[in-house]
């Protein structure tokens, strides 16, 4: 006979008072069953909880039968108030308890009859052991109040209450009370259709996740999988193909030959990976997301021959409704944390139908499949065995990411900067520098001065502007994210001065951010510029860099733009789009942000145009080797960056329907966007600029959103990057998340932060200005850092040589563009200059005049 296993699970509701310590009964209760030879119960696979309820003293237990092979629903052992001592079985005080048992479960008769005396040893060691539960004093509750329900039988009751649900997931329990009497009892609904029920819940911003919240997040990610649908079919053709053919291959002198591939359908693409909400603010991986499930049909023509026969059908293989969930679930903390659990069992469902054209063998198939229904069962086992040893890695490296942020635990201390004095004129130094020779033609560059010095930006009064000659030009393939950048760092600064010099300025980086926006006409925006009366035309052209995309002319001359070898990128949008924004916002001048509205709205209704994925600078087959496509810059589920700019767009044109009608599409997406930046704040080792890009939008979006609710889901992706990335020594983010939280009602400690960020800032200013010229004097003082380099990885598993330990900025290696974008675990490199090229100093500027205009003192 198989052999009885037993787990006992004990649960009743949340916490919702003050609870008596259950320790000491629990430990009895445990000691009892697993001396139970009956039972034959290991202490390893009990399991007891307890907590208190708000509406009656109440308890589960659940015993979960199982046999080799075979899982069996649970029989519950319910607790229930009899209100009277005749209905009784025992009692506790003035209260009078009874034991009865529930289970939905059609083979439970069966089970009853075969090991009938179990049951009942079962019966007798459930009332043992929540009779022993209630000896414990309980606080006095009060009947609960909550939705108007139904119990399957005759009577009636006011009041449907949940207070949790059973350890399988197969069914939510509640608390049904009659308002009327002094009855109440525990009843059980299966959780698919509770879980239909919380579905169809009136939509609201308000309140943890909605269904809809990851409808939309989902069908975003749809709409980037169809932008590949041809290359998609394309490769899923091929690769059926050559696997149909080596099956052809391989069977040509077995009994069953395939003799010819005939048939492949699938719906891959509208059965696209995503989230699903699991409870609350609780979300999982899944594939596909959402209800659909994954359709494959393949049909080929088979020989079967044996010595008695030889017939030849058509055989189709059929997977329906395929659907892996659970295999990972994520859920944001108040602290900013965010858990990532894995499940014990990754859930897979599905079927695999076989059909014969040969009405015999088919008739034979149906009738195995209906009775053992094997291969359903072998292709669900084989999928989440597959999954759970494929992906155990990666998930577990996720787990720990979410757990332990790198160098959060490592401190190391770092030499003393004495303060700068005369910033502000330091920095306007830099500010004339860059108008001067960096911003020559259309974008700030970083051009190669001739004669290299090592003069730091704390000694910047003595540079002598005229000096200065350069030996060559630079493309600046990055040049629009940091033309926009500056124009934001001058709007800042303009909110500050009010100068006229400022405003001219400003109006001077529109006209270059025009050329950005309009140079390839109606197409994307373009990543560098260059007129052909430039001083570099002619030098890029004769030296092969001259990389045109298309060419327009501008005012009288002709202008040639670069998209670079992926075309533009979303942090080039990025920069753009938030100068404007904010030059709108801090500059009040008529003229400037007439102009600042025309170039943002062009480039907004081209995104909107071609359905927020910039493709036409993306040519190619994806799978295509000779001419790899790469993934174009697209905003799929990325709420954020289309937020921002729709609510932008609709402040500036208040009477624009196609904005509104947008902003309120994509507006679900503002309670998904913690997610995002949870998953970009577990890999501070690659990629660090992604922490720029989201850093700098929520810098804008705290100057322009004032609607409560949607800076409440904003609010996590703060509180999220303060806890991951707080410890980074990053004065410019600590600064945009320090307005950011002040604007939005978050409550961090400001003052600690307001030390960090000003001490930080002032390390930088012993930086030099040259690409990787640091003094010997600042080198030996960085080898308390490089002495501590260790061999880290990256999420995907990259081997890195890091500090574990947050750099302060003067010690950190250097950076041609931006300071704040590159990780602060990467030394200054002491043996050997990397490249050379004259800094801007945009970090520098724009780290100043942010805290002057917000005030951080």
């Amino acid at each position: 006979m198989n052999k009885l296993f037993f787990i006992l699970i004990f649960s009743i509701s949340k916490l919702w008072a003050s609870c008596p310590d259950y320790s000491v009964p629990l430990a009895i209760v445990e000691k009892h069953l697993v001396k139970s030879k009956t039972l034959g119960l290991k202490s390893k696979g009990l399991v007891l909880d307890a907590s208190c309820s708000n509406a009656l003293d109440y308890a589960q237990i659940r015993l979960l039968i199982a046999t080799e092979g075979y899982n069996y629903t649970p029989i519950y052992f319910e607790l229930v108030n009899a209100f009277s001592k005749e209905d009784a079985e025992f009692n506790s005080g003035n209260k009078f308890y009874k034991v009865a048992v529930s289970s939905k479960n059609p083979l439970l008769p069966l089970v009853a009859l075969i090991e009938g005396s179990r049951i009942n040893e079962l019966n007798k060691v459930a009332k043992s052991a929540l009779s022993l539960m209630v000896k414990i004093p309980m606080p006095k509750v009060e009947s609960p109040k909550g939705i108007t329900g139904k119990t399957s039988g005759p009577k009636q009751f006011d009041s449907k209450t949940k207070i949790g649900s059973s350890a399988d997931s197969s069914y939510d329990y509640y608390l049904i009370t009659d308002q009327n009497s002094t009855h109440s009892k525990i009843v059980f609904e299966n959780s698919r259709i509770a879980h239909k029920a919380r579905a169809s819940r009136p939509y609201s911003l308000k309140g943890p996740l909605h269904p809809k919240d990851l409808e939309v997040f989902n069908n975003d990610l749809k709409e980037l999988i169809l932008y590949f649908e041809d290359d998609l079919n394309t490769e899923l053709t091929k690769q059926v193909n050559i696997a149909a053919q080596d099956l052809i291959s391989d069977t040509k002198d077995d009994d069953i030959q395939v003799l010819e591939f005939l048939e492949f359908k699938h719906n891959l693409l509208d059965a696209t990976p995503g989230i699903d909400l699991v409870d609350g603010n609780t979300v999982e991986l899944a594939y596909p997301a959402g209800e659909s499930g994954i359709y494959l049909k393949v049909k080929f023509r088979v020989r079967a021959q044996t010595k008695y026969f030889r017939k030849t059908t058509n055989i189709s293989v059929t997977i329906k409704n395929l659907k892996v969930s659970n295999l990972i679930h994520v859920s944001p903390q108040e602290d900013g944390s965010v858990e990532v659990t894995i499940p014990n069992e990754v859930k897979v469902k599905g079927s695999v139908d076989i059909d014969f054209s040969n009405d015999i063998l088919n008739l034979i198939i149906s009738a195995i499949e209906k009775t053992f229904d094997p291969l359903s069962k072998k292709l669900r086992e084989v999928v989440a065995d597959t999954l759970k040893e494929d992906l155990k890695e990666d998930l577990e490296k996720l787990v720990n990411a979410s757990k332990n942020p790198f160098g959060k635990e490592m401190e190391v201390l770092a030499p003393y900067s004495a303060p700068v004095e005369n910033k502000e004129q330091i920095i306007q130094k830099i500010e004339d520098k860059m108008f001067r020779h960096h911003l020559a033609d259309s974008t700030l560059q970083n051009p190669v001065l001739r004669n290299e010095d090592k003069l730091t930006w704390k000694d910047y009064q003595q540079l002598d502007l005229d000096s200065l000659e350069y030996d060559r030009a630079t493309i600046g393939m990055d040049g629009a994210i940091w033309t926009g950048t500056f124009l934001t760092s001058m709007a800042l600064k303009y909110s500050v001065t009010q100068s006229g010099q400022d405003l001219e300025r400003i109006q001077l980086l529109l006209d270059k951010i025009n050329v950005l926006a309009t140079v390839n006409g109606a197409g994307p925006l373009s990543r560098s510029a260059i007129p052909e009366s430039s001083r570099w035309y002619e030098q890029l052209e004769r030296e092969g860099r001259l990389q045109t995309f298309r060419s327009k002319l501008i005012e009288g001359e002709y202008w040639h733009s670069f998209q670079g070898y992926q075309g533009v990128s979303r942090d080039q949008y990025m920069g753009v789009m938030t100068g404007l924004i904010n030059t709108f916002m801090y500059v009040h001048d008529p003229h400037t942000r007439d102009k600042a509205k025309r170039i943002f709205k062009h480039l907004l209704d081209y995104l909107i145009h071609t359905n927020w994925i910039v493709f036409e600078d993306h040519p190619g087959n994806l799978f295509d080797e000779s001419e790899p496509r790469t993934l174009p810059a697209h905003y799929a589920g990325i709420g954020l960056h289309k937020l921002t700019y729709l609510l932008a767009g609709k402040i500036m044109f208040p009477e624009d329907e196609t904005y509104q009608a947008q902003y309120i599409k994509y507006l679900p997406l503002a309670k998904m966007v913690w997610f995002l930046d949870f998953i970009s704040s577990l890999e501070p080792l690659d990629e660090y600029y992604n922490y720029n890009l989201k850093h700098t939008l929520y810098l804008t979006l705290s100057n322009i959103l004032e609607d409560e609710q949607l800076q409440g889901h904003f609010s996590k992706g703060i509180k999220i990057f303060e806890h991951y990335i707080g410890h980074h020594k990053n004065p410019y983010f600590s600064a945009i998340r320090y307005v950011t939280a002040q604007s939005f009602g978050i409550d961090l400690d400001f003052y600690s932060m307001k030390e960090e960020i000003h001490e930080n800032y002032n390390g930088a200013f012993y930086r030099a200005h040259n690409m990787g010229m640091a003094t010997e004097d600042e080198k030996e003082l960085a080898k308390i850092y490089s002495d501590k380099l260790t061999i880290a990885y990256t999420l995907s598993g990259e081997k890195r040589y890091k500090v574990p330990a947050a750099i302060p900025p003067r010690f950190r290696n250097y950076s041609l563009d931006f300071l704040w974008q590159r990780d602060p675990f990467t030394p200054l490199n002491i043996n050997s200059r990397i490249k050379r090229g004259n800094i801007a100093g945009l970090d520098m500027h724009i780290m100043y005049w942010l805290l002057r205009a917000k005030d951080i003192r």
